[in-house]
């Protein structure tokens, strides 16, 4: 499960209300308990409107056998 530890966001340009924003991820390292993603959203003309690095922990759920 993961556990959100840290999110840095710039926005760099507005969105009208009713606009339509993308967000596209990428893994910039995915390891056993630490994951960071980097996020940018894009509007509908494909500009850049606002950029975010989000880390997270990853807390294991216990099996059966743990219990």
């Amino acid at each position: 499960m993961p556990l959100g530890i840290n999110v840095s966001a710039n926005h760099v340009k507005a969105v009208p209300v009713g606009g339509l924003v993308t967000a596209r991820a990428t893994a910039l390292r995915t390891g056993y308990r630490l994951h960071v993603w980097n996020v940018d959203l894009f509007d509908e003309a494909g500009d850049l409107v606002s950029t975010a690095r989000v880390t997270n922990v990853i807390k294991r759920r216990k099996t059966a056998e743990e219990h």
